[in-house]
């Protein structure tokens, strides 16, 4: 084929160029207007796909927005002060009892005071804690159905709140600890006179070192330690 197109004349020659020239441009044109084409279908495609994933998230909103009507509030967590006090004020019971400063101090302690969080965490995601329970616990109308409608109800919003939520989820892990504690003492003491007894020569040796009140200092480092055992709530919330 090469040595036939030599042969060619110079005329011949340049008319075969011209046509394969010809041809090529054809080509290059089918070629660029082949690709004008599917950048068009893709741009089209992409389009429809941006409108449909903000048809979605509209939907979604709205959707969220109809099934939690109630606004959630800011996040308001009860006050230092408040805190420290709810620390102390079981650790007191050592006045009573000089082992019960270190046991059922330390239990309830810790169960206040992450109760308190815990609850703010819910109240500010709109699922309270024991919604209605004072009215039914009041003296006035004392209602059991009541209180077990709010026992209930807070079992759900528990179910809802502490997969979603690591402060609220450290905070019940908290208050689930202080109050198993607590129950473990009361069922040991009640159940087991050795542990009675222990108590008891606990008792009698604070009592040589002289009054209850010379009790303070410990009592008070007691209630500081636990509120430093609780305070890395705190900084949870804050991540």
């Amino acid at each position: 084929e090469g040595s036939s197109f030599h042969n060619m004349q110079p005329s011949s020659k340049r008319h075969a160029r011209n046509l394969i020239v010809s041809a090529a441009n054809i080509n290059n044109t089918e070629s660029n207007s082949s690709k004008s084409k599917r950048s068009a279908i893709a741009a089209v495609a992409l389009s429809l796909l941006a409108f449909t994933s903000r048809t979605a998230v509209a939907n979604a909103a709205k959707t969220a927005a109809t099934a939690a009507p109630e606004a959630i509030a800011p996040l308001v967590l009860p006050t230092l002060p408040r805190l420290a006090l709810v620390c102390l004020l079981p650790t007191l019971l050592g006045y009573y009892k000089s082992e019960y400063g270190v046991s059922y101090g330390y239990g309830t302690a810790m169960a206040a005071s992450s109760y308190l969080i815990l609850s703010s965490i819910a109240n500010a995601a709109g699922l309270p804690m024991l919604p209605a329970i004072k009215e039914s616990i009041s003296l006035a109308s004392f209602q059991p159905a009541g209180i077990l409608t709010s026992l209930c109800t807070t079992l759900q919003n528990l179910k809802s709140l502490l997969p979603a939520s690591l402060p609220a989820f450290h905070a019940f892990a908290l208050f689930f600890y202080g109050t198993r504690l607590d129950l473990f003492l009361f069922y040991r003491e009640m159940f087991y006179a050795r542990f009675r007894a222990m108590r008891e020569r606990i008792e009698e040796r604070a009592k040589k070192q002289g009054s209850r009140w010379k009790r303070t200092p410990f009592l008070l480092s007691c209630a500081f330690l636990y509120f430093c055992m609780m305070s890395p709530l705190l900084i949870t919330i804050k991540l």
